[in-house]
């Protein structure tokens, strides 16, 4: 299947045809507070944790990836693909780009968690048996992620959702880009009417967007075009200086974190998001400096194993957890600082083995042999 993009003149004026650092950056940023959006989950918490609604909220931040998604996904497709898009060969490298680090991790969490099973029979010890009617539907259609669309009560590898919810995304690209593309206003108004009616659902009936099956790929649909309509208005950012780019930089992540922090309706946030997605595509700026330094740029680098991993080696680590913690008299705050910083250690010190020896071999290898040249 090819597809026609009538406007490549405008896609080559991108003042950086590179990778953008700072988007690479944000989403690092945003994977750590989902990471302690499900720490929220396990224990006693610290002062600061709940200081503010920011890390009981962080679930949102999942919505900031559906909409660096949406442009980044058309920022490197549109640019290396040019004016013909080949359906079959995106969809596979976007396959090969999800799946194999996907069933890496469940496979370790099932291991792991049918041992820890296997030692609290052997021990003696109570245990909830792991393959229930319900669990064993929700392991298969995680396998295949398909968990997006129908509510399940076995959990698994929880934030695989999103990676299901992606795919549908993916799935319409090529619709959304031919929209988008042609000059055409009326179509790209469509685009945000529809991606508004779903926010303005949303806002008018529960006001949470925590949703993780059923209309889950609503909710990245919506975010995803978001992404993709920013692109298409991205030249108009370059024509700013330095200074109204950083003003527009604090409004949107003082807004995020204000959205984030305080009581409100959760589609508040999303107009910030798209905002902070739009200030910081150039490069520039003191955030989007923030962003792109080694440190925030290598945390983006391996987010998605980041992402992955880290609800597994909670899951995993838990148990043995509580049962040292049981044992030891130390102030209970202190216990969870170290708890904290155990799983914080071991998740990123995991993220970097598995994107450098599963994540990146496994998506040359197959790119080598299922994509086309």
């Amino acid at each position: 299947m090819k597809l026609r993009i009538d406007s490549c003149s405008r896609l080559s004026q991108d003042i950086n045809m590179g990778e953008i650092r700072s988007h690479t950056g944000l989403r690092g940023v945003a994977a750590l507070f989902v990471l302690f959006r499900h720490l929220q989950l396990f224990g006693p918490h610290l002062p600061f944790e709940d200081a503010t609604l920011i890390f009981a909220r962080s679930y949102l931040m999942v919505d900031l990836f559906f909409i660096l998604s949406g442009f980044i996904i058309t920022y490197v497709y549109s640019r290396q693909v040019g004016p013909n898009m080949n359906y079959r060969s995106f969809m596979t490298k976007r396959l090969i780009r999800l799946f194999p680090l996907h069933l890496f991790c469940l496979s370790i969490l099932l291991i792991g968690l049918v041992s820890q099973n296997v030692a609290l029979r052997f021990l003696g010890k109570d245990f909830n048996p792991l393959f229930t009617p319900d669990s064993t539907v929700a392991l298969i259609s995680q396998i295949f992620l398909l968990n997006a669309w129908y509510p399940s009560a076995g959990a698994w590898n929880i934030p695989t959702w999103s990676i299901s919810a992606e795919i549908f995304a993916y799935a319409l690209f090529p619709a959304i880009v031919f929209l988008t593309f042609e000059v055409n206003r009326k179509r790209r108004l469509a685009l945000l009417v529809g991606s508004l009616i779903f926010y303005a659902f949303i806002a008018y009936t529960t006001g949470s967007l925590d949703i993780t099956a059923g209309l889950a790929p609503m909710r990245c649909l919506a975010g995803f075009v978001l992404g993709v309509l920013i692109h298409a208005y991205r030249n108009s950012l370059p024509d700013l200086s330095i200074g109204s780019i950083g003003v527009l930089q604090f409004l949107a992540l003082s807004g995020s974190t204000l959205a984030l922090a305080l009581p409100l309706n959760d589609v508040f946030v999303i107009p910030f998001f798209a905002l902070l997605v739009y200030s910081t595509w150039s490069d520039k700026g003191w955030l989007s400096s923030f962003f792109g330094g080694n440190i925030c740029h290598y945390l983006g680098r391996i987010s998605y194993s980041v992402y992955l991993t880290h609800y597994v080696v909670i899951l995993l680590l838990y148990p043995t957890w509580t049962a040292i913690a049981s044992r030891l008299s130390s102030d209970p705050l202190a216990l969870r600082g170290l708890w904290i910083f155990v799983v914080l250690a071991v998740v990123l010190v995991s993220s970097h083995f598995t994107y450098h020896w599963v994540e990146e071999p496994s998506r040359r290898w197959l790119t080598k042999r299922l994509v086309p040249n």
